[in-house]
C-alpha cells in the first residue's frame, strides 16, 4: 500500500454525480489503462473502504497524465485509510 503524505492536499468530498461521471467516462474509453480503471471502479463500488483499490486508480490515472483525477483518488485512499482506522478504534472498545 502506498500512502502520499508529501502532498499536503485537501479536497472537500465530491457528488455521487461527479463520480459517476468518472466511472461512465472510464468505461467508454476503451484503451487498455482505460479498461482497467473502469474495472477498478467497479471494485471501488463493491469495497468503498478498500484504500488500496484508489491508489491503485490514482497510479493508472497518472500514467495518462490526469494530474486531477489522480489527485482525486489520493484524497480518496486517505478518507478510506482514515475509515479503516476508525473503525479498528472502534471494535478495540
Amino acid at each position: 500500500m502506498v500512502i502520499h503524505p508529501s502532498l499536503g492536499i485537501s479536497f472537500s468530498s465530491c457528488s455521487n454525480s461527479k463520480k459517476s461521471d468518472e466511472t461512465n467516462a472510464a468505461q467508454q474509453d476503451t484503451t487498455p489503462i482505460g479498461k482497467r480503471i473502469a474495472d477498478i471502479s467497479i471494485k471501488i463500488g463493491k469495497d468503498p473502504k478498500n484504500a488500496q483499490l484508489f491508489n491503485d486508480r490514482a497510479l493508472l490515472h497518472l500514467e495518462r497524465n490526469d494530474v486531477a483525477n489522480a489527485l482525486m483518488d489520493m484524497e480518496k485512499e486517505r478518507q478510506a485509510l482514515l475509515l479503516n482506522m476508525q473503525d479498528l478504534l472502534l471494535k478495540a472498545y
